[in-house]
């Protein structure tokens, strides 16, 4: 199949608002962004690419007034259209930063392939060849994206990233059909739009990389840190691991530190030791009663004593299911989603509300899946019920 490089340039109001009728009348519309996120915390968009099955319009974001960008956020959000992503993580974060809301109706190519059996993290250009037979070129990913003008590169680069993915979600569409796991699929694409954008919460943002060992003044330390981390780089509008990395997190929380040194061979950069090193002393050497350890919990992260029989046999459970419907093993579950279920069952319910909801609780198709293995260990529990 020959690439089709056409495409309409975005770059003022009038064909903006071109396009924009254009996309009134279309029931998919195939979407894909560029950005910048190298030292900045929130991404900066600077090429948004879209698909409607018949052209492709290249939006310039740089050049557009941003009047005329709120207009087509705007658009963008409240279409009815199917939005058709590949790899949409990163492309849903940028649509939220710039409107704080998401698209109505998603689907990610990405993670559709999965339900064919296909590695849920192969690429876009890998994805095409095997089912389209397309090849694609990739070499403009590192490319600077905020110069002006675009070159002729960049801007066919930027047009294959959507030219094939209505084409692509269609056979993707028409063989998960045929195997019956189109409704898993869609299932998954609700709750992942309801689940993509977490906020930043400044009281339980450590349960993020807390661990059973770790005590409750290493946990208060944890929480401290990681809000010291999203501060600093809110203020200064620099990515979080400018601050600290996200590998020195438990270190710098469990580690005996007492020196500008021992920050230096733990292996914080000299220049985050330069900035930040006096905070993060202060913050590590504390003593344990001036920590404040409001809603601090150290006994939520355990499961029952028996967990690892039933871990065992919920991933055979997993396993079967995964050969039967040809679904990508880790995408239906893990050992460690499992062993989230078991620690958030056997976490109080008071306590719960500190502890994200579980992906195979959350999942109807998931739960059924082990929901009788589950009744076994805690036969009484509400969420468990049909």
């Amino acid at each position: 199949m020959k690439e089709n490089n056409n495409y309409l340039l975005v770059d003022n109001h009038q064909k903006l608002q071109t396009v924009l009728d254009a996309l009134d009348h279309k029931k998919q519309i195939a979407i894909d962004t560029e950005f910048v996120r190298v030292s900045t915390l929130h991404p900066i968009v600077a090429l948004i690419q879209l698909n409607d099955g018949e052209n492709t319009y290249l939006v310039d974001p740089i050049v557009l007034p941003p009047q005329d960008l709120n207009i087509f956020w705007e658009h963008l959000i409240n279409s009815d259209a199917l939005m058709i992503f590949f790899s949409m993580h990163e492309d849903l974060d940028l649509i939220h930063f710039y409107t704080e809301r998401l698209p109505k109706n998603i689907v990610d190519l990405q993670w559709m392939a999965s339900f064919l059996g296909e590695k849920s993290k192969k690429g876009l250009a890998a994805t095409l060849e095997h089912f389209l037979d397309v090849e694609i070129l990739k070499d403009q990913t590192t490319s600077v994206w905020m110069q002006r003008p675009l070159t002729n590169d960049q801007l066919r680069y930027g047009a294959v990233d959507v030219i094939y993915l209505i084409e692509l979600y269609e056979l993707l569409k028409e063989k998960i059909e045929a195997l019956g796991n189109f409704d898993y699929f869609m299932q998954d694409m609700a709750l992942f739009r309801k689940t993509a954008i977490k906020p930043y919460d400044r009281k339980l943002c450590y349960l993020r990389y807390a661990n059973s060992s770790m005590t409750r003044h290493e946990l208060a330390k944890l929480r401290d840190l990681l809000n010291y981390r999203q501060d600093q780089a809110e203020e200064a509008n620099v990515c979080l691991k400018f601050v600290f990395p996200d590998r020195l997190i438990i270190p710098l929380a469990t580690k005996s530190i007492r020196s500008m040194q021992s920050l230096e061979r733990l292996g914080l950069h000299w220049k985050s030791i330069r900035d930040y090193g006096k905070d993060l002393l202060r913050i590590v050497t504390q003593k344990p009663d001036t920590f404040d350890y409001d809603q601090i919990i150290d006994h939520g992260f355990s499961s029952p004593a028996d967990s690892h029989e039933i871990v065992e046999q919920a991933k055979d459970l997993i396993r079967k299911f995964s050969e039967e419907h040809h679904i990508e093993q880790t995408v239906v579950g893990s050992a460690k989603k499992i062993h989230e279920v078991l620690v958030y069952l056997n976490t109080n319910s008071e306590e719960r509300k500190y502890l994200e909801f579980p992906l195979m609780l959350d999942s109807k198709w998931r739960l059924d899946l082990v929901r009788d293995l589950l009744l076994g260990l805690f036969p009484n529990e509400p969420l468990l019920q049909k």
